[in-house]
């Protein structure tokens, strides 16, 4: 639609306009403007964690980035802070919460140290850490390796008292009460000097963060592994797993049966089933990574297989397996039997058997603090 007069013709006017464009009393158009947009403010980062934020605070982030499933990171920073003193923090960890809604931490958790001096379990995205049916269950918030299922779990409790130190045995844990930062570092040394260990820490749930910080700043630098975590309430008790049995049909540690009386026995030069097995490796790469609990941390293995006259595998099993898991034993010898060979000459069947050692993928460390 155009508006004219006295041969003057109006810009058109948009369908669209929400608005009438204002008139002089002349026919003449003025202007036409489009409405204000009010601008949407920038959505707050729940990673960043102002001055006065506790490790509540701290644990309701993680909650609320579980939640917006953006628990990746890729930082490999567990806290970060622009210099050491400097206000305010971000939670830069690669977040694997083993509980889901994460629980609040406790305010009480100088008491319940008082009152439990046994060892620690920590329940982690890879399975349980220690003892399921200790008194002190902690819960991990951020991501640790596969290879932490297989070291010694070391609590870190922060409160308005000190640090406590608990290790997954009662008389191991060593907790005379609350530390400095400095009597904690030698323990913690003479720890790693023993055995491998993975170290989660957490805190009451007042502590502000940046005494949080401050501890991470004091571990020394011989921990490889450290994890945020969070107490469960008291109380808590974890079903134990049942024990790791193989199928029968998945398992033959006494070897392949007898080959059968009508048929042949045949070979295959040892450069042809090289050649032959490389498959395998990615195959079995990829059955760790969807391995669970014990299983991730990977082992050794050895699968038995049968090949027949045709180069087909006609059957496999788990000669050893480290783990006794039955589902990445099943992933294995489903492998295994998709696996082909050139036709052994003479013809007949072959059996062969296939070391495995298998290794969980490369995890980044994660700094327990970064200063930047």
């Amino acid at each position: 639609m155009a508006l004219g007069c006295g041969g003057v013709v109006a810009p058109p006017v948009s369908q669209h306009a929400p608005q009438a464009a204002p008139h002089d009393g002349r026919g003449l158009v003025q202007s036409v403007s489009s409405p204000t947009r009010r601008r949407k403010a920038p959505a707050a980062d729940p990673r960043s964690l102002n001055a006065d934020a506790t490790f509540q605070t701290l644990v309701q982030a993680a909650r609320a980035i579980e939640a917006g499933a953006r628990s990746s990171a890729g930082r490999g920073c567990l806290l970060r802070r622009a210099a050491p003193g400097a206000a305010g923090l971000r939670l830069d960890a690669e977040l694997a919460a083993a509980v889901n809604p994460i629980p609040d931490p406790p305010s009480d958790l100088g008491t319940r140290l008082r009152r439990h001096h046994g060892g620690v379990g920590v329940l982690t995205r890879w399975g349980l850490i220690g003892e399921s049916d200790t008194g002190l269950l902690l819960s991990a918030l951020t991501l640790t390796t596969p290879r932490s299922l297989r070291a010694v779990p070391v609590g870190l409790f922060l409160t308005p008292e000190g640090i406590h130190l608990r290790t997954s045995s009662q008389a191991g844990s060593g907790d005379g009460g609350p530390m400095g930062a400095h009597a904690l570092a030698a323990r913690l040394l003479e720890l790693v000097a023993q055995q491998r260990v993975t170290l989660f820490v957490t805190a009451n749930a007042g502590v502000p963060a940046a005494s949080l910080a401050e501890l991470l700043r004091h571990l020394p630098r011989a921990i490889q592994d450290v994890a945020l975590a969070v107490t469960l309430p008291h109380g808590t008790r974890l079903p134990r797993a049942p024990p790791a049995a193989p199928s029968p049909r998945l398992s033959c540690p006494e070897g392949l049966p007898e080959l059968d009386a009508n048929l042949d026995a045949g070979e295959l030069d040892v450069a042809s089933v090289r050649r032959f097995v490389v498959p395998l490796e990615a195959s079995a790469r990829a059955c760790l990574s969807r391995a669970r609990g014990q299983a991730a941390a990977g082992g050794r293995a050895v699968v038995a297989l049968r090949v027949g006259a045709d180069g087909r595998v006609s059957h496999a099993c788990m000669l050893a397996q480290q783990s006794q898991d039955p589902a990445l034993a099943a992933c294995l010898t489903d492998a295994a039997r998709r696996l082909t060979f050139p036709r052994p000459a003479p013809a007949g069947s072959v059996d062969i058997h296939l070391p495995l050692k298998l290794v969980p993928g490369s995890f980044q460390r994660q700094q327990p603090l970064c200063e930047t």
